[in-house]
């Protein structure tokens, strides 16, 4: 109605330059006017679809990563200004803004650096399912014994029989499975998740895993893990000759010192000469 009124006035052109100055200067004010909302923007990822927000709501007790356009605490995403990082969030039609936090909450929100709990971290470690990352990491370990256990035999003398070489190898696999105790790394994992990061990180690294690119890193760590190996193995291989010469001369060096000191005990421990005595 207010626009319609106003361009139906028969203004002068001179008359029109601050009267568009008034209208920016209504509009800036009320964007300038929203209130804040009463969450925590903690970060912004740019995807190959848009922005997306790691949202805190005001007691830290939930977090979301969400896309414009959709809902997190009964506020919907409107838009995003890069150059300000200022999300602006609407609600009963009524405008909010929020800014990318540098740590810290805003209004009566409970302060950053909560203690996480071990169930905090449990979620986290199940999300990441480590199962399957001690697996392949065993995979990797099996091919290395099997290898090293048929060179072993060649250079015996004797052909083992392929039936005694994959009982060795599984004896020895047993062992090494038995050693790790899987479940129990797992466990350990989560303490030292919940030691090292704080409640709202887990809860953040949480609700990241829930969005697609979070579940495709997930699935996609094994393969990763295991062509890390494949990478360090033979460069490892390479690097062992040198460890071992290495070995050798510090073992030699030590051996040379703790010779020459004995030396020095044994001259400080001789008695004086007794002719010099009686001079």
């Amino acid at each position: 109605m207010l626009r319609d009124e106003l361009f139906s006035l028969p203004l002068s052109p001179m008359k029109l330059k601050p009267l568009f100055l008034a209208i920016v200067c209504m509009n800036a004010t009320a964007v300038f006017s929203a209130d804040t909302a009463p969450m925590t923007l903690r970060g912004v990822l740019t995807m190959s679809d848009g922005y997306q927000f790691a949202l805190v709501s005001e007691d830290a007790s939930r977090t979301k990563w969400a896309k414009l356009g959709s809902e997190f605490d009964g506020y919907i995403l409107k838009s995003y200004d890069a150059p300000t990082e200022t999300l602006t969030l609407e609600r009963a039609g009524k405008s909010f803004t929020v800014v990318l936090s540098d740590g810290r909450f805003t209004g009566a929100a409970t302060p950053l650096g909560t203690k996480a709990t071990l169930a905090d971290a449990e979620v986290v470690v199940n999300q990441m399912q480590i199962e399957k990352l001690i697996e392949k990491s065993l995979e990797g370990q099996r091919r290395m014994m099997a290898r090293g256990i048929e060179q072993a035999a060649a250079q015996s003398g004797g052909k083992a029989a392929p039936e005694d070489i994959a009982a060795h190898q599984k004896a020895v696999m047993d062992v090494i499975t038995a050693a790790i105790n899987p479940e129990q790394m797992k466990k350990d994992m989560a303490q030292i998740y919940s030691e090292t990061f704080t409640k709202e990180e887990l809860s953040a690294v949480a609700a990241f895993h829930q969005t697609p690119a979070g579940k495709t890193m997930i699935e996609r760590q094994p393969a990763i893990q295991q062509r890390m190996q494949e990478l360090m193995m033979p460069r490892m291989a390479e690097a062992m000759p040198k460890i071992k010469q290495m070995n050798a001369e510090f073992i030699k060096e030590q051996k040379a010192k703790v010779a020459a000191a004995a030396g020095a005990n044994k001259t400080d421990a001789a008695p004086a000469d007794p002719a010099a005595a009686t001079k």
